[in-house]
């Protein structure tokens, strides 16, 4: 019984990520799901990408903040 409770938790979790990143760019779905608490493997997961990818784009993602960091600092 306890096991069927956990996967049914588990079930709505992953139903409740994909509601929360329908529609967005697939950086924006990584950084909510990032900031949800889900792992990059839970994230490829869901997303149906490899871990790397996720990882990848979230590497990207901080470098392009940090050039538009140096830029805004420049003016």
């Amino acid at each position: 019984m306890e096991d069927e409770l956990v996967n049914e938790i588990k079930r709505m979790n992953k139903l409740l990520a994909f509601v929360l990143v329908k529609g967005q760019d697939k950086i924006i779905s990584i950084l909510q799901l990032t900031a949800a608490g889900y792992t990059q493997s839970e994230i490829g997961d869901l997303l149906g990408i490899a871990r790397k990818s996720v990882e990848n784009a979230i590497y990207n993602y901080k470098i392009k903040q940090k050039k538009n960091d140096k830029t805004t600092a420049k003016k």
